[in-house]
C-alpha cells in the first residue's frame, strides 16, 4: 500500500510547490504594485508642489510686468513732454550744409523712386 501511495505524495508536493510560488509570486506583485502606487503618489505630489512654486513666480512676474508697464508708459511720456516743452538751444542746430546734405539726399531719393530724371 506504500507503494500505491508514493505517486500521489508526488503529485500532491508538486501542487503544493506550485501552489506556493503561484501564491509566493502573486504576494511579490502585490507588493510591487503598492510600492509602485507609493511612488507614483509621490511624484504626484512632487508635481503639484513644484506647479504651486511656478505658479507663485508667475503671479509675482506678472505683477511685476504690470508694474514696470505703468513706469515704463509714465517714463514715456514724460520724455516726450520734455522734449516737446523744451526749447532748442541754437548750438544744437545743424550746420547749415549738412541742412543742405540732408535735402539734396531727400530729393535724390524721392526721385529715384518716382522714376524722373536728375
Amino acid at each position: 500500500m506504500l507503494r500505491f501511495l508514493q505517486p500521489y505524495l508526488l503529485y500532491v508536493a508538486g501542487a503544493a510547490v506550485l501552489a506556493a510560488a503561484f501564491g509566493g509570486w502573486t504576494a511579490r506583485d502585490w507588493q510591487c504594485k503598492a510600492r509602485e502606487a507609493e511612488v507614483m503618489r509621490r511624484v504626484a505630489d512632487e508635481k503639484d508642489r513644484m506647479q504651486e512654486t511656478i505658479n507663485a513666480q508667475s503671479a509675482a512676474y506678472e505683477e511685476a510686468k504690470a508694474a514696470a508697464a505703468v513706469v515704463s508708459v509714465q517714463r514715456t511720456h514724460t520724455i516726450r513732454e520734455v522734449f516737446r516743452d523744451v526749447p532748442v538751444d541754437a548750438s544744437c542746430a545743424p550746420p547749415a550744409s549738412v541742412d543742405g546734405l540732408l535735402l539734396d539726399a531727400v530729393e535724390d531719393a524721392n526721385r529715384t523712386v518716382s522714376g524722373s530724371p536728375r
